[in-house]
């Protein structure tokens, strides 16, 4: 009887099931040992360094390295690196590397969510994990890197593009909005 209750539930709510579902699998994709091992790349290492200064400068409107101006890079990554020190308070591999791989996961959820508005559930979450499992885009998310950073802002002004369509009037406009954001 209790069995039933349960299998009734998951039934009724199988959105709340894919979605926890998925963030379990995104946290095992992405979030899993990323502190376990020491920055490798010399723009991971670079990076990282030019956030801390920002960091413990408090000055987040200008990127400095190794004591010049640094003006290639747009300051949006490093404001993350600094929200992610912040929040937990230390600056180690696990604080670099947070922000990148909380980028490949609300990318792979704003897929989820195109593809369940224009498909289905199934396709939504058959689609998030592909983009999830594939080997670039995994990489992009594991390492202190910008390209995730680009990688996101281009996935969500597509999916947010595409979004206009399977939408009411009244709340296209609002997309458009994001669109335009994100791009």
């Amino acid at each position: 009887m209790k069995f039933e209750k349960v299998i009734n539930f998951i039934k009724l709510h199988p959105e709340i099931f894919t979605v926890t579902g998925l963030f379990l699998v995104f946290y095992f994709i992405f979030f899993h040992n990323i502190g376990n091992y020491a920055l490798m790349d010399v723009d991971e290492t670079r990076y990282a360094a030019m956030a801390r200064d920002m960091f413990y400068t408090k000055d987040f409107m200008t990127l400095y390295l190794n004591g010049d101006y640094f003006f290639e890079k747009p300051p949006l990554y490093f404001w993350g690196e600094c929200l992610s020190f912040g929040i937990f308070g230390k600056v180690n591999e696990f604080t670099v590397r947070f922000p990148v791989a909380f980028y490949g996961m609300l990318t792979s959820f704003m897929v989820y969510i195109t593809g369940h508005k224009a498909v289905s559930r199934k396709f939504g979450a058959l689609s998030a994990l592909i983009l999830a499992t594939s080997l670039e885009f995994l990489i992009l998310a594991k390492f202190a890197i910008l390209d995730i950073v680009l990688a996101m802002c281009v996935g969500f002004a597509l999916c947010f593009g595409i979004l206009t369509y399977f939408c009411g009037e009244r709340g296209k406009k609002y997309l458009w909005w994001l669109f335009y954001l994100s791009s």
